[in-house]
C-alpha cells in the first residue's frame, strides 16, 4: 500500500470499520459477528440526519447537507439488545432501546466476504435523542424513530487492493495534499476523461480531516464536482507542472500549485474549505504534502517518515 493510500486509510477508515479479529492471512481477514442499528433523523435548518451504534458500544450521529458531512462518534453502552446509552460532550447526549416489529430479511454478505447470510429487523427506537452541532447550526430532537438493526455472523473477506494493471484509468489528472501538521487535512482533485462524465461533472474535489473534542471523535468530509473551469492547466510548457484550483462552495478562495525543474515545490493560495460551526480551514500552505499525476507522468513531494497521522487538534 503507498504511503497516499495508507494516509487516506489511517484518516477516514474509521467511517468505514467492521469489528475484525486476526488476519487469516496476507490476502484475507476475518470480520467478528456483530450488529448496526441504524436511524434516520430529523434535524433542523435543511440538514440530514442519522445514528447508528453497534461494535464495542460506539455511538455515532452523522449530519449531512450539500456535499458536507460532519460525523460525531463517542464511546457508550448498550441499552437493552440493541439499544444504546451515550454522552457526547458538549452536543448532547442519547438513550434509546430498539423496539422490532417482527419483520425482518435476510441480506447477502458483501461481495468480498465468503459466509452466511446476516439478518435485517425493522422496528422504531424509542428513548431521548438530543444534539446541537457547533455553533447551533443544526439541532436533532426526537423521542421516538424508525429504525432497523443489522445483524452479520462470522465472516472470511478479502482485502481489497486495487489492481491497477488491468483497471482502465478513469482519471487524466490526479492531485493530492496532505498536511503533516494538526489537524491532519487531505486535499484530492480528480479530473475524470470526458468519455466517462459530462462537461459540468469531470472534475471532483474532496477534504477529509478530523478532530477531538472532549472526548467525541469528529470526522469532516466535503466532496463537490465541477466542470473543467475550475482545474487549470495555465502554461503545461513553462514549468513541468503548472496547475491552478478554483472549486465551488463549500470552498473559496483558489489554490496553485507549481514543481520547477529542480522540483522545487510550490502550494499556494487562499483556498479554503467552509464545515459547518467552525472557522473555515486553509488547504494551502509550507506544511502541505503534494503527488500530482497527468498524461506526462506523476511529480512527487517526499514525505518525512517521521509523520503520524493524528485525529487531533
Amino acid at each position: 500500500m503507498g504511503r497516499r493510500t495508507l494516509v487516506l486509510a489511517l484518516v477516514i477508515g474509521g467511517l468505514l470499520s467492521i469489528p475484525t479479529s486476526a488476519v487469516a492471512d496476507s490476502h484475507y481477514y476475518v470480520a467478528d459477528p456483530g450488529y448496526t442499528t441504524r436511524v434516520e433523523l430529523p434535524a433542523s435548518n435543511g440538514y440530514q440526519a442519522s445514528l447508528w451504534s453497534g461494535y464495542r458500544g460506539a455511538v455515532g450521529i452523522k449530519v449531512s447537507k450539500d456535499g458536507v458531512t460532519t460525523e460525531y462518534r463517542t464511546k457508550g453502552a448498550r441499552h437493552g439488545k440493541y439499544g444504546a446509552i451515550a454522552k457526547f460532550p458538549g452536543f448532547g447526549q442519547v438513550r434509546l432501546r430498539f423496539i422490532s416489529n417482527g419483520k425482518e430479511r435476510h441480506v447477502s454478505p458483501p461481495p468480498w466476504c465468503d459466509g452466511p447470510a446476516g439478518v435485517m429487523l425493522d422496528g422504531r427506537v424509542v428513548g431521548q435523542i438530543r444534539f446541537v452541532g457547533e455553533e447551533q447550526y443544526t439541532s436533532i430532537a426526537a423521542t421516538r424513530a424508525k429504525a432497523e438493526v443489522e445483524t452479520w455472523p462470522s465472516m472470511r473477506c478479502r482485502i481489497l487492493e486495487p489492481d491497477r494493471r488491468h483497471r482502465p484509468r478513469k482519471w487524466t489528472a490526479n492531485f493530492f495534499a496532505f498536511n503533516e501538521a494538526q489537524p491532519n487535512i487531505i486535499f484530492s482533485v480528480k479530473r475524470y476523461s470526458k468519455r466517462l462524465r459530462p462537461a459540468s461533472r469531470q472534475v471532483a474535489f474532496g477534504v477529509y480531516t478530523g478532530s477531538l473534542e472532549d472526548g467525541v471523535v469528529i470526522y469532516r468530509l466535503a466532496r463537490v464536482v465541477a466542470d473543467n473551469s475550475t482545474f487549470v492547466v495555465p502554461d503545461p510548457k513553462a514549468t513541468p507542472e503548472n496547475v491552478v484550483f478554483r472549486p465551488p462552495p463549500p470552498f473559496s478562495g483558489t489554490a496553485s500549485f507549481q514543481r520547477t525543474p529542480e522540483s522545487v515545490f510550490t502550494w499556494e493560495g487562499d483556498l479554503s474549505v467552509q464545515f459547518p460551526g467552525i472557522e473555515p480551514l486553509a488547504l494551502t500552505g509550507p506544511h502541505f504534502y503534494v503527488d500530482y499525476c497527468a498524461q506526462r507522468g506523476c511529480a512527487h513531494q517526499s514525505v518525512p517518515d517521521q509523520i503520524s497521522v493524528r485525529i487531533g487538534r
